[in-house]
């Protein structure tokens, strides 16, 4: 959308818009550092009813915002249900429960209130208690029938039974800690737990407890990879409610779930983009509990389909970002910029659809791109995406992936990221057009075994220096074609168009036109119409143009070079 005076508004609108009874603190999540959310939940008047009123989600995203290393206080306050949400997301990969994690964050629930942990391994966490110990000691039993006579070093007993060992040294103290207190909570079932690891089955077990994470997971809206993955196939815009059915706006959600739905995801949601402006302009609260519970569950389902393990808060965010994008992709594709149109169609329409239609749309540029791939000119001639320049290849690249990206921006980690507004998708759409028809207009004028052999080996070329290149010959009254010039020839053609005999001068607009209508001339009629040619012939001109208005004629380096190939 691009309008900043509308996008401090959003802002401040998120920050005086938390949900119906959530603590301010949670809802301004997006804008607080770890320190201060931290001390903003402690100090307040009942910090332990306000953390274990957080529903499941946002005290896991509070967790990851104030760090793993300073999240002791948290964890002590927090309830049972919201360590197992906790632990569910954290301690596996894929289908495995992963022994390191789960050593960590016992050991911090440990730090955090040790009676507490041990009573809870003793009842609703006895299957991970099972797993975790059988992986991590060795138990031997001291009995009147067998008494242990020669017993290794590093055994420790609480009782004169069960002497157990931790298979890593190091970790003595913690796991002495651990079953102290467990002992203290109930010495019986402690000593149940110890004598029934010999029976375990450990892959049995780690699969019953997989399938039972499952369940609880699913629950909020994190459902199985393989099902998750349905959250990309994509949707015509077609699809999306026209106000014929009104069950969707009409249906008040659940109470309870509403409740249990997550405040920090919408919260988070960038504040530029049709969506968030819609989110924070909706004086309906029903309305906007309804998008916040579908807002979350689309966030999990979009975190369980990339199969992301959230190290910080930032992999939640860029979560969050994934989501308000195509959000808004196909709300600016059905609504243009009216926020009352995209209001009526954020009512009548489940944002799990409109999620769809976003993604659908960028899918549908990418299938373009790969039917044009197959009988191009590049392809035929074994190029890479790096002969349409960094830009144009950067973004060929991108919507070619399987889920079509956008080029990152400087303050983007990775190469690419999901698009975020149709404005993205009109400039990848637009490029892709003018790569076609360059294509095209390559394709007639160099034959594929001609230009194949004209390339110089370990040369990485581009489109602008082949068509500069071979006019540049054209010009200095040679014959149309892509061979480097000599130094001589690039100085006197850098002469001719500057106007000049030496020195600095400017190539003016007539140089432009003049090199846009040699091509347009020497195509077939039908490639002159192909949409996008003329634009991106003065696409080339202009990179041509801002790299050598300022270079001196005498001074053309063939070592930089870039868009007319001279001779080393």
């Amino acid at each position: 959308m691009g309008r900043k005076d509308e996008d401090v508004e959003v802002v401040d609108r998120k920050k005086n818009l938390p949900a119906e009874g959530s603590p301010p603190v949670i809802a301004g999540l997006h804008a607080l550092s770890g320190r201060d959310l931290l001390n903003g939940l402690l100090d307040r008047e009942s910090p332990g009813e306000i953390v274990r009123g957080l529903s499941c989600e946002d005290f896991y995203w509070a967790l990851k915002r104030i760090g793993e290393d300073d999240c002791l206080p948290l964890l002590a306050l927090a309830s049972e249900e919201q360590w197992q949400f906790m632990l569910d997301l954290e301690l596996w990969k894929e289908d495995r429960l992963d022994n390191l994690k789960s050593f960590q964050w016992i050991s911090r629930l440990r730090q955090a209130d040790i009676l507490r942990l041990a009573r809870w391994l003793l009842s609703e966490g006895q299957a991970l208690g099972y797993i975790y110990l059988f992986r991590n000691l060795q138990v031997e039993v001291n009995t009147d029938e067998e008494p242990l006579l020669d017993l290794q070093d590093g055994f420790m007993t609480l009782d004169g039974v069960y002497y157990f060992r931790p298979l890593d040294r190091k970790q003595s103290p913690e796991f002495e800690s651990l079953l102290r207190g467990m002992a203290a909570e109930d010495l019986l079932r402690f000593q149940g737990v110890l004598s029934g690891l010999a029976g375990l089955i450990p892959a049995e077990a780690e699969e019953e407890m997989y399938r039972i994470r499952n369940v609880r997971l699913a629950e909020h809206g994190f459902l199985p990879r393989e099902e998750a993955l349905s959250v990309y196939t994509p949707l015509p815009p077609s699809a999306a409610v026209r106000g014929a059915d009104k069950s969707h706006r009409t249906a008040e959600p659940d109470p309870e779930f509403v409740r249990e739905a997550a405040v920090a995801p919408l919260m988070m949601a960038p504040a530029a983009g049709l969506f968030s402006e819609v989110a924070f302009s909706i004086d309906d609260p029903v309305l906007l509990d309804r998008m916040r519970l579908e807002f979350s569950g689309l966030c999990n389902l979009i975190m369980s389909a990339d199969g992301v393990i959230p190290e910080d808060v930032k992999d939640l965010e860029k979560v969050c970002r994934r989501a308000a994008g195509y959000l808004n992709v196909a709300l600016e594709y059905l609504c243009g910029e009216s926020i009352p149109l995209a209001k009526m169609q954020v009512r009548d329409t489940a944002l799990l659809t409109l999620f769809r239609i976003g993604f659908g749309l960028t899918v549908e540029l990418g299938r373009r791109a790969r039917g044009w791939i197959k009988d191009s000119w590049y392809s035929a001639c074994g190029l890479s995406h790096r002969f349409w320049g960094d830009q144009w290849g950067e973004n060929l690249r991108g919507i070619l992936q399987s889920r079509g990206h956008y080029p990152s921006g400087a303050g983007d980690e990775g190469d690419f990221r999901g698009f975020r507004n149709i404005r993205e998708l009109n400039e990848s759409e637009s490029i892709l057009k003018r790569i076609i028809a360059l294509d095209c207009l390559l394709g007639e004028l160099f034959p594929v075994v001609d230009f194949k052999s004209s390339i110089i080996p370990g040369c990485e070329i581009t489109v602008q220096a082949v068509l500069i290149t071979s006019w540049a010959r054209k010009c200095l009254g040679g014959e149309f074609a892509f061979s480097p010039v000599s130094p001589e020839e690039a100085g006197r053609f850098l002469a001719m168009l500057k106007g000049v005999v030496s020195g600095k001068g400017t190539m003016g607009t007539a140089r432009r036109n003049q090199f846009i209508s040699f091509f347009l001339e020497r195509s077939s009629g039908v490639l002159k119409s192909c949409e996008g040619l003329e634009e991106a012939l003065a696409d080339v001109w202009t990179d041509f143009y801002d790299e050598y208005r300022d270079v001196r004629v005498e001074d053309p380096d063939p070592r930089f070079s870039r868009l007319l190939v001279i001779e080393s």
